[in-house]
């Protein structure tokens, strides 16, 4: 056994309170819960710190909260150490009412904390009966323009305490205010399965509301709703109806009277100045003069029409809770160079791959319009190439006369790198662009999404992956986690959970996988089918709509948003629809097999020497199995023994199919079949090491070169590291000369492609980034300890690998920063870690059996001794508190 000399420090100094969260967001708006969660997190620069009991104090208004009067709720002093997805218990909450809340807590002595900042919520409309606004637009059987412009004006006689101001678009809107853009978010509202759920979005426009003459203006686009003009977008042309708007500003009058100002049959509407408009297509835009001028309170809409209500949509006006991150312009990036390929075209490339909205600025005094397409690449004449994205997007602007314009889409995005920039006159011939063009500015447009990890170590090549991976997934955060920024801008199932953990240690996903579970419940067809994206807006056939590897991320990704983030209610939420899925796939299947699905996809498909049924069989039995679990923590012991035969039973099919009882080979023997059958539990324990052999010898005949999938491929980085052989990962993916990450960094590539030999297809996919997981939980060893929730226990174990002497991370979880660092030199190992306030860690220790580990605090300047007599597999195992600790050993 091992033994741990401590020494004992008394902790003087209180614990501190930040991060302070209503529903997972900071200060939110359009709360839609009667029982909002709320979570803080705790910190202390002493070791063995942790929370003791806590009060938190909720008012109606702000100097009540400033007074210590909690008059909504105050829980007085509770003892307990709970800092996440504490359930609000206090007075009913109303629509529209604003809330006031701060946190004291004390610590493991029974010291008492200063009261945390002062944070607020806002609620939103939580009935449908609260929504006194009407749908409004051109009318159902009007002849309807590509956008439209709705206004209404109004008077205000008396001064505003406060105006909130709820609104919905389909497909998209813009809302302005006097004038005033209200919000500083792209494609509002968020994209849903919109038969079943709308979002609408609140504001706090006080500030912008003025005594006398008001105006309120929307610009309404199709967006996702309605695409039957989208024709140059690649995608199907479907619609769910005609384009609509329901807006609702509520008053507050410091005389205590309020007034509600709402979207009906008195409102105006106007053709807007696009003449094509598509969420996939592009935007073509005709200037005119005084185009603006109809968002101000004076402008003059005598000639416009009058709205007509419109049929509501299906789906129920809903807020935050099943809302994604809005859309924010994230960065403002210039030209990193521009060039002429041909005499009357300019190519601006903005050195990163992303998504953006292009924005000009023109000066010129006769008519021109100016084309910009995007593209991922170019072609040998330097012009660009379309074909990552399927052709024909583009987006124009035919300017007046009337000096220096600047000008952007409001209703489109592109993924790209480049943007070919051309202009012809007012007979359609070209020009050159550049007397035209004062600036050209790509706004970088991604769900507002925090980051949350960081990692770098002594390889370039790693370094340079970890930022390949890194920009194709925030490329990817819009109101879905779509699959590319260009060509399809859909919600593809399979990612959200094989790229889970990569996603989880680089940003706070705790909002968007939330959205993400909501809009598979809405999708979810009446037979229990969950389709391979959602929400679904086109209607793929066989295996591109049902496939269980996809489909599976209704169980598998409410189970790892448990696992980080602490919201156990998920689960139960969600069990009965969980359920029929499995069900469904019980029909699917023949003789036990699943077969029906997409299997190993590599962009262009799947492995040959991976039959679709390994992997569709394997991941029905991880539902079955995940779904036992699930069952049994909710006490439903029936459907548990339901569910672990219906397992034993996938099990037992698939191993007397697949698998050769006497070398474990699986299948063909194929890197995606063996790994995936081992890493999800099909390789019974006398089978493991033999089925793990048959692995490295496809790694090794393939000579270390990458051939799965992105199913196999997390499994393949899983299992090496299980089995003690992180070095093969390193192997594989410390190549350039042959397909796979570096092959794509030497090739030029800024974000991930959709296929290892990065062919034609999309350049900004991050569904092969598995290795982020590994670069954290695996090469740094920061893991959750699947013993606790949401790291209040975490694993801390590097995995040291030829090619890196030394590696460091961090990860701001739920509780607080966790942090390794390591270097190794010669026969030495030093290792730092740090370990959040109210949390515990396990420390794997890589040593020599028998040597002793210094363990130093930085805090104290002080250190112990552990003699490692018990030592497995290369690491000795030492569980601390929190706190910093600094780890030196001998490793040979």
């Amino acid at each position: 056994m091992s033994v741990l000399l401590f020494l004992l420090f008394t902790a003087t100094r209180p614990l501190i309170i930040s991060d302070l969260k209503c529903e997972s967001v900071a200060n939110p708006m359009n709360v839609d819960v009667v029982r909002p969660r709320l979570s803080w997190i705790v910190s202390s620069p002493d070791e063995g710190q942790r929370q003791s009991g806590y009060r938190i104090l909720v008012a109606s208004r702000q100097e009540r909260l400033v007074a210590n009067q909690g008059d909504l709720w105050d829980t007085g002093k509770v003892n307990s150490n709970a800092t996440i997805e504490v359930p609000y218990a206090g007075h009913p909450l109303r629509s529209a009412e604003e809330v006031y809340w701060k946190v004291q807590v004390w610590d493991a002595n029974g010291n008492p904390s200063k009261w945390s900042a002062e944070n607020h919520w806002t609620m939103g409309l939580l009935s449908p009966l609260d929504w006194k606004a009407k749908w409004i637009g051109a009318g159902e059987d009007a002849k309807q323009p590509v956008t439209m412009q709705l206004r209404r004006s109004f008077a205000i006689s008396k001064p505003v305490r406060k105006a909130l101001l709820f609104v919905s678009g389909l497909g998209q809107y813009e809302m302005w205010l006097n004038g005033l853009k209200v919000g500083a978010d792209w494609l509002t509202p968020g994209w849903t399965q919109y038969a079943k759920t709308v979002l609408a979005d609140s504001y706090d426009v006080t500030s912008l509301v003025q005594g006398g003459a008001n105006a309120l203006s929307l610009h309404v686009g199709n967006g996702m709703y309605d695409m039957f003009g989208d024709k140059r977008g690649g995608q199907q042309p479907n619609s769910l109806g005609h384009k609509k708007a329901v807006c609702q500003l509520m008053l507050q009058y410091w005389d205590r009277t309020s007034d509600t100002i709402v979207s009906d049959g008195s409102w105006k509407w106007s053709p807007s100045s696009e003449t094509y408009s598509g969420v996939f297509g592009g935007e073509d835009w005709v200037d005119h003069k005084g185009q603006f001028a109809w968002r101000l309170a004076d402008f003059d809409d005598s000639n416009w029409p009058r709205v007509t209500e419109m049929t509501p949509p299906k789906g129920v006006l809903r807020g935050l809770t099943h809302a994604a991150p809005p859309l924010r312009t994230i960065e403002i990036r210039t030209p990193k160079k521009i060039t002429r390929p041909e005499p009357n075209i300019l190519v601006v490339d903005l050195g990163q791959n992303a998504p953006y909205v292009p924005r000009i600025t023109l000066s010129s005094y006769v008519k021109r319009t100016v084309k910009l397409t995007p593209g991922e690449v170019l072609k040998p004449d330097g012009t660009v190439n379309q074909q990552t994205m399927r052709g024909g997007k583009y987006a124009s602007y035919a300017m007046s006369v009337s000096g220096i314009e600047t000008w952007n889409p409001s209703f489109w995005y592109c993924g790209s790198k480049y943007w070919q920039i051309e202009a012809t006159d007012d007979v359609g011939r070209a020009v050159d662009p550049t007397p035209l063009l004062l600036k050209f500015e790509g706004l970088m447009v991604h769900a507002d999404i925090k980051p949350v990890g960081h990692f770098e170590c002594s390889n370039k090549l790693f370094n340079e992956t970890h930022n390949l991976i890194w920009w194709a997934m925030a490329s990817n955060f819009a109101s879905v986690i779509s699959d590319c920024p260009h060509r399809e801008k859909s919600g593809w199932l399979e990612q959200d959970h094989l790229m889970g953990p990569g996603l989880m240690y680089c940003f706070d996903m705790s909002a968007m996988f939330r959205k993400v579970i909501e809009d598979m419940h809405d999708t979810q067809l009446q037979n229990g089918m969950v389709p391979t994206m959602a929400p679904e807006y086109f209607i793929y056939d066989g295996g591109f709509r049902d496939s269980v590897e996809w489909g599976g991320a209704y169980l598998l990704l409410p189970e790892m948003v448990q696992s980080w983030y602490g919201k156990r209610g998920l689960v139960a939420e969600h069990y009965d629809a969980m359920k029929r899925y499995v069900d469904y796939l019980g029909t699917q299947a023949k003789d036990g097999v699943l077969s029906n699905g997409l299997g190993d996809w590599n962009g262009g498909g799947a492995d040959p020497r991976t039959p679709v049924g390994i992997t569709d069989t394997c991941y029905f039995y991880d539902m079955a199995t995940t779904l036992a679990k699930f069952a049994s923590s909710l006490g439903k012991r029936a459907d548990a023994a339901h569910y672990r035969d219906l397992a034993t039973s996938i099990r037992e099919r698939f191993n007397a199919k697949f698998v050769d009882p006497e070398t474990g080979r699986v299948g063909t023997g194929s890197q995606s079949g063996q790994a995936t059958a081992l890493d999800l539990g099909l390789i019974g324990p006398r089978l493991e090491q033999k089925a793990f052999d048959k692995l490295l010898e496809d790694v090794v005949a393939h000579d270390y070169s990458v051939s799965c999938g992105e199913v196999g491929h997390p499994s393949l980085l899983r299992v090496l590291t299980r089995f003690g052989r992180a070095d093969v990962v390193a192997r594989i993916h410390l190549q350039t000369d042959r397909p796979g990450y570096g092959y794509q960094i030497k090739k030029g590539l800024t974000t991930l492609a959709e296929s290892w030999d990065a062919s034609l297809i999309s350049y900004n996919h991050f569904m092969l980034g598995h290795i982020m997981e590994w670069f954290y939980g695996d090469l740094v060893g920061i893991k959750p300890d699947p013993t606790g929730v949401a790291f209040s226990r975490s694993i801390i174990q590097p995995h040291p690998v030829p090619g890196v002497t030394w590696a460091r991370a961090s990860y701001d979880s739920v509780r607080g920063r966790i942090s390794c660092s390591w270097k190794e030199s010669a026969n030495r190992f030093h290792m730092e870690v740090t370990v959040p306030a109210n949390t515990t860690a396990t420390v794997f220790v890589p040593s020599k059996a028998g040597g002793a580990i210094r363990i130093t605090y930085p805090a104290t300047k002080s250190f112990s001794m552990i003699v490692s007599q018990k030592q497995q597999d290369g690491y000795a195992a030492v569980p601390v508190s929190s706190g910093q600790y600094v780890f030196d050993s001998l490793i040979r």
